[in-house]
């Protein structure tokens, strides 16, 4: 009875998104909660790309958000961001190798890192 009253009370724009939903994915997969709300949907299409690899900065645009609001929401999608933080920190902490200098300790996507004296840096 609950859910008849829900339908009753609906916009006619859930009643739209609802009677398409229930055509695209038939009377089996209608009756799941897949793709209940547009969001769900949206939600899924943003985690998968994130999961993907795909650059932020594009998502975001994609979708019309901020890089800041991508993340703040999105951030446990992107894939080993635990692992890249840790072994970057790592690498930050690591003393240079015997034989380099400061200015030749480099992070992972090949910047300098760590101290620099101003003749290194000219």
């Amino acid at each position: 009875m609950a859910a008849v009253l829900a339908c009753a009370h609906e916009s006619s724009y859930g009643r739209t998104w609802h009677a398409a939903r229930a055509a695209a994915l038939g009377p089996d997969l209608a009756a799941t909660p897949l793709a209940r709300r547009p969001a769900g949907l949206r939600h899924a299409a943003l985690s998968l790309w994130l999961a993907s690899g795909a650059p932020p900065a594009e998502i975001a645009a994609r979708a019309g958000h901020s890089i800041h609001l991508l993340l703040s929401v999105y951030a446990h999608c992107v894939p080993r961001h635990n692992q890249i933080t840790d072994q970057a920190i790592e690498h930050a902490l690591a003393l240079p190798r015997a034989g380099t200098r400061p200015a030749e300790h480099r992070r992972a996507d090949s910047t300098p890192c760590g101290p620099q004296l101003a003749h290194e840096i000219l």
